[in-house]
């Protein structure tokens, strides 16, 4: 680590990244099993989630729930508004949402999550990187034994099990497509 000393001044953070298994939703985008940002630098990821700072995970659990993911329905609501910022949204978002059948929130709701922490529910788990293995690589293993308390195993991460979609939705359209604060 560059600068160890940082762990003392930081506070606690809030992460987009991972894939923790703890939904139906909790598998990897890059790979079967990891999400593309730990994967993209699991030796780092490692170093982040072992460090002690207090860590909130968004990860793909929550970030590719459907019903919190921006549906071509509500996409065609942006293109219909006909603002100048609709139609940037629009225009940096269509060709995903196209080939995707819709566009996931990822940053956006990790953002409302530190802005309106009521949006989501977390557990605490215990979070271990993967950087050795052949086709693990860049997993965030979660230890669930941890939920059924084993003496021994110590939580590191309040990770992101649910979201009120409702209302993060709404809170997209009111401050990102809308440009309400």
């Amino acid at each position: 680590m560059a600068k160890p000393s940082i762990i003392g001044e930081v506070s606690g953070f809030v992460l987009m990244g991972g894939a923790y298994n703890l939904t139906p939703y909790g598998h990897g985008n890059v790979t079967p099993v990891a999400e593309f940002n730990v994967w993209h630098d699991p030796e780092a990821a490692k170093i982040v989630f072992e460090s002690g700072i207090p860590i909130k995970a968004v990860g793909l659990d929550v970030t590719t729930d459907p019903a919190n993911r921006l549906s071509t329905g509500r996409f065609a609501e942006i293109e219909a508004l006909g603002t100048e910022r609709a139609e940037l949204i629009a225009s940096l978002c269509r060709n995903l949402v196209e080939r995707l059948g819709g566009l996931s929130l990822h940053d956006p709701l990790t953002l409302a999550s530190v802005v309106n922490p009521g949006l989501v529910e977390t557990v605490p788990v215990r979070v271990e990187v993967e950087t050795r293995g052949e086709v693990t690589l860049g997993m965030t293993v979660v230890d669930r034994r941890q939920r059924h308390r084993v003496s021994g195993v110590e939580a590191n991460v309040d990770t992101c099990i649910s979201v009120d979609s409702k209302r993060f939705l709404g809170m997209f359209f009111e401050r990102v497509v809308h440009g309400r604060v």
